[in-house]
């Protein structure tokens, strides 16, 4: 059951976003950070902190954009530690 949790809140989070609910994503993405870290699913952890970061562009203002770039920096890394380059093309 665990290792649905993760995604599950993942894409909540991605739904919340897209549909402006920036409050509620931002807690479903959170979440998924906690879960993915437990299981150690950092492809995952790569994606939900971009959504992370998007979600942090479309609040606004100078302290977000900095989140925005540190979330973004943290999955660069993680994705050039592993050798997924493909998920560093990803990143926006």
């Amino acid at each position: 059951v665990g290792a649905w949790i993760g995604p599950i809140h993942h894409h909540l989070g991605t739904l919340s976003r897209v549909v402006g609910r920036l409050d509620d994503a931002e807690l479903h993405l959170k979440e998924a950070l906690v879960v993915t870290e437990e299981m150690n699913g950092q492809p995952f952890r790569i994606r939900t902190l971009v959504e992370l970061a998007a979600v942090a562009e479309l609040r606004g203002g100078p302290k977000s954009s900095t989140l925005a770039a540190t979330w973004r920096g943290e999955a660069d890394r993680i994705a050039g530690r592993l050798g997924l380059e493909s998920m560093r093309s990803e990143l926006p």
